[in-house]
Formats: structure tokens, sequence, C-alpha cells
């Protein structure tokens, strides 16, 4: 069983050293422009010397994703609550909802 834990472990870091190793062998092999597709080693260089922005502008991102998941839950748990009450409300609501299942996010 140890062993393969451990090879559920190593494997996948393997494959990701090795993603990494021929990202960065052929940004310099063909001479890629660090603008159109930058190193993994000027990516993390990037992020050492910008940390305090990025962690900044990360923060901002991470705390709205956590005040529209709260909202949708309130949302959504309410909603359900409304059509498991309400028979009328669900029929006239229902379709909407399948609707809305359906539809791509990017559409909405």
């Amino acid at each position: 069983m140890t062993a393969q834990r451990t090879l559920a472990y190593t494997l996948p870091t393997l494959v990701a050293i090795a993603i990494l190793g021929f990202w960065e062998w052929s940004v310099w092999a063909f001479e890629i422009s660090k603008f159109v597709l930058p190193a993994p080693s000027q990516i993390l260089a990037a992020l050492i010397e910008n940390w305090e922005t990025l962690f900044g502008s990360a923060w901002v991102t991470i705390r709205i994703t956590l005040l529209a998941f709260v909202v949708a839950l309130i949302l959504g748990v309410s909603l359900a609550v409304v059509f498991s009450q309400s028979p009328l409300i669900e029929r006239a609501l229902f379709p909407y909802a399948v609707i809305l299942q359906v539809t791509p996010v990017v559409a909405i």
C-alpha cells in the first residue's frame, strides 16, 4: 500500500517537473519572446519581485469570490425552500430554472 501511495504522489510530480522543464527548454530553444510565452523561471521571478501587488490583487479576488458564494448560497437555498413549499411558484418558475441550468454560463 505504501508503494502505491508513493507512486500516486511521485508520478504526478515527475510529470509536472517534465512539463515545466520542457516549457523552459522550449522558450530557450525557440527563442520565444517573454511577452508571447514567458518561461517558468521568468514567471517565478516576476512573482517574487511583485509579490505585494499580486497578493493584494489576489486578496481582492478571493474576497469577491467568497462574497458571491455566500450570496449565491443564500439565494439558492431560499429559492429551494420557496419551490418546496409552494407548488404554484414551483410550476411558475421551474421552466426558467431548467433554462438557466442548460444555458452555458458564458451566454448569461
